[in-house]
């Protein structure tokens, strides 16, 4: 969950991953790097905490138990929500990253992920 203290100088970030110790482990880079940070592990989970709490970024895995996360970014422009979106998959699936192009997330992020790529893109965030 994210905390109600707002920092100015850092987005919230909202991470939605079912792999436990990734997870964790985005949690501890991103609060290092003096970030707030949310988490959750499912669809029905992300959507209820970005109605409650609308953070500035999100990390979305697509492979999540209960939904593809890909319905978390489309209830995002759905309902044109000012949310940053980097999407991390390890998938191939031709059809799939055309459906994720499609609802035009920020930068997709390969798993696994590369610090700089994540680092650049979450600073070019706070830029915009």
């Amino acid at each position: 969950m994210l905390s109600q203290k707002r920092r100015s100088t850092r987005c919230r970030v909202l991470i939605v991953e079912d792999d436990a110790v990734s997870g964790r482990a985005m949690r501890a880079l991103l609060t290092r790097w003096s970030y707030e940070v949310g988490s959750c592990s499912t669809t029905a989970e992300a959507i209820e905490l970005i109605a409650r709490t609308l953070p500035n970024c999100l990390i979305l895995d697509l492979m999540l138990p209960d939904v593809n996360g890909i319905e978390v970014l489309r209830a995002i422009r759905r309902r044109e929500l000012p949310i940053r979106v980097a999407v991390v998959t390890a998938h191939q699936d031709p059809q799939l990253m055309r459906d994720v192009r499609e609802l035009r997330p920020d930068v997709v992020l390969r798993k696994p992920i590369e610090l700089s790529e994540l680092r650049r893109w979450l600073d070019s965030v706070e830029r915009d």
